[in-house]
């Protein structure tokens, strides 16, 4: 455990509740820590918003970064309840699991996701991240990414995660003009083996913000099936895009 960090966050996590205004004295008489160490943390957390300090009596209160953090949590939280039971409308026509993937700066983040009926399916991870050149949620979010991000995300460190994860960028390129030119993408066990993904990119007020996937196991998805996912997600994707609720959290 990381003793800095850990105390830090006891620090601000007192910041609630009846008492919401504390001085460096009162923390660390609280906490049973050193007045110095109080002072370095309480004054980094308001060098970056995240306290604000009262100069006149030397007390320290909830600053404007924790607002931010908070409307974005709730933002995560809308967003879900509307996408949430378009997932389970892919889910019930596909019966294989189906997420939702948002754009978290050079990454991806699994926001929401519906585990399919079937015994053996793909169990999803909401909350992990991967990189953008791998795998079908997250390359059908970085075709439509500015040629300048594609460059940078590319240049750096492509990490292998299984025998098909594509690592060469020429390739990565190739398929992100496939993808462009098609509206999808597609991959066979690029982050977990023998799991197929098709995945669309998903536009709010014109702007790329994630995908929309649909995934199970290899030996059970033909061509035909990858045919009838593509149109049930073209159909969520249309009609998510003109969700004027999302339209709103997304101004």
């Amino acid at each position: 455990m990381l003793k800095t960090l850990d105390l830090s966050l006891k620090v601000l996590s007192l910041f609630k509740g009846d008492k919401t205004v504390w001085s460096v004295n009162e923390i660390a008489d609280h906490l049973g820590e050193n007045n110095t160490k109080i002072y370095r943390i309480v004054e980094t957390f308001t060098k970056n918003n995240y306290l604000n300090k009262n100069n006149h009596n030397k007390t320290y209160q909830l600053g404007t970064s924790i607002l931010e953090l908070g409307l974005n949590v709730n933002s995560m939280y809308e967003i879900k309840k509307i996408i949430h039971p378009y997932l389970l409308f892919i889910t019930e026509k596909t019966q294989e699991s189906s997420f939702l993937t948002i754009l978290d700066d050079n990454e991806a983040l699994t926001l929401d996701a519906v585990t399919g009926p079937s015994p053996i399916n793909y169990a999803v991870s909401i909350g992990s991240k991967a990189p953008l050149y791998a795998g079908a949620s997250y390359r059908s979010i970085l075709a439509f990414l500015p040629d300048y991000l594609i460059k940078t995300i590319l240049s750096g460190d492509i990490k292998k995660f299984t025998t098909n994860t594509k690592t060469d960028p020429k390739h990565i390129l190739d398929d992100l003009d496939k993808i462009r030119r098609k509206g999808f993408a597609i991959s066979e066990g690029e982050l977990t083996e023998d799991i197929v993904a098709v995945a669309v990119p998903l536009y709010i007020n014109g702007t790329i913000i994630g995908s929309i996937t649909v995934s199970g196991p290899t030996y059970r998805i033909t061509e035909q099936h990858i045919k009838s996912y593509v149109e049930t997600l073209l159909e969520v994707k249309n009609n998510l895009e003109n969700n004027n609720e999302l339209s709103i959290l997304f101004t």
